[in-house]
């Protein structure tokens, strides 16, 4: 928990400080993300971002679980009303796959795009890391306003996508049953 005296300050900060690194990860990728980046976003110090997360490495990690915990939110109301095992559930997961992301596309952009090939680098600057956005393959001309699929279809692409995402859902609801019990 950060070090100030206002909770309900201290909150509302960390939320702009999370907001600011997810906007400088989405539109100028990982190279780009570094503590006085993020601090001149939310009119803060390099220096007192670090009351509120320990390092960069700490504040990717923080960006990505927020933009999962989304994601898995959308995945759970999609099938909630399902019933297990038909392509009826399979077809809810994979609408709301692309509803999230046409409506998160900045977390989307992060969490299946954005790479390093070490999570050791990001603490480096990313030098050696690889930046995997596909601008060219739809939804627009760039880093800005391109998704890594055409949204609208169903490509080969976003289909083995899709199916890659939903063993890592799977994988997460396993995990998330055991902790229920536990």
């Amino acid at each position: 928990m950060p070090k100030v005296a206002d909770p309900q300050r201290a909150a509302d900060t960390e939320a702009a400080i999370l907001d600011a690194a997810r906007d400088v990860l989405a539109e100028e990728g990982l190279e780009a993300l570094s503590m006085r980046a993020v601090g001149a976003r939310v009119g803060l110090s390099a220096t007192a971002l670090y009351n509120y997360v320990e390092n960069k490495q700490a504040l990717v990690d923080r960006v990505v679980a927020r933009g999962f915990r989304r994601f898995e939110s959308y995945m759970w109301r999609a099938v909630e009303s399902v019933p297990s095992g038909g392509f009826e559930r399979l077809h809810a997961l994979g609408t709301a796959y692309l509803r999230f992301a046409r409506e998160n596309e900045q977390y989307f952009k992060i969490m299946f795009t954005i790479q390093p090939e070490d999570p050791r680098e990001i603490e480096a600057g990313g030098r050696g890391r690889r930046d995997r956005r596909r601008g060219d393959q739809g939804g627009g001309s760039g880093p800005r306003g391109a998704l890594p699929v055409e949204l609208g279809a169903w490509s080969g692409d976003a289909v083995a996508r899709l199916r890659r995402d939903l063993r890592v859902l799977v994988r997460m609801q396993g995990r998330r049953r055991m902790h229920v019990r536990g």
